[in-house]
């Protein structure tokens, strides 16, 4: 299903989740990684690792729902046997990551805004303001 996806949406997936896959497929992710949009990832890769966010905290800064759970709910879910909960929480977690990604600009801290354009980005700068000081 990767290989023929034209876009691979996700929020940490070129550390976690697509190295993963690719071991448990024995591959690279150099292809998969081509194609996706990772928020998170270009932050890191644009600002160092002190740009490290919380999906849950972009989406409220953004306008977006909140999470319905959180990554240690779905691990007790799976542990409880919760299997609809954890279903409906992978989910809710895959389209908000959608909505998140296939934004124009997403705003980070009320300071950068990231220009999103195919699986990369085109701009990060500081948004201007007159009402706060950084």
């Amino acid at each position: 299903m990767l290989d023929r996806a034209k876009r691979i949406y996700t929020f940490n997936g070129i550390e976690f989740d697509l190295p993963r896959f690719a071991k448990h497929c024995g591959r690279s992710m150099r292809d998969w990684a081509a194609k996706t949009v990772d928020p998170l990832y270009m932050m890191k890769t644009t600002m160092g690792y002190g740009a490290c966010t919380k999906l849950n905290e972009l989406l409220k800064e953004n306008g977006l729902d909140p999470k319905s759970a959180s990554g240690l709910q779905a691990i007790e879910f799976w542990e409880q046997g919760d299997l609809e909960s954890l279903r409906s929480y992978c989910n809710d977690d895959a389209r908000l990551t959608y909505e998140l990604c296939t934004k124009r600009e997403i705003y980070w801290m009320k300071r950068w805004r990231i220009k999103l354009k195919e699986s990369r980005i085109m701009a990060f700068q500081p948004v201007v303001s007159t009402n706060h000081c950084y």
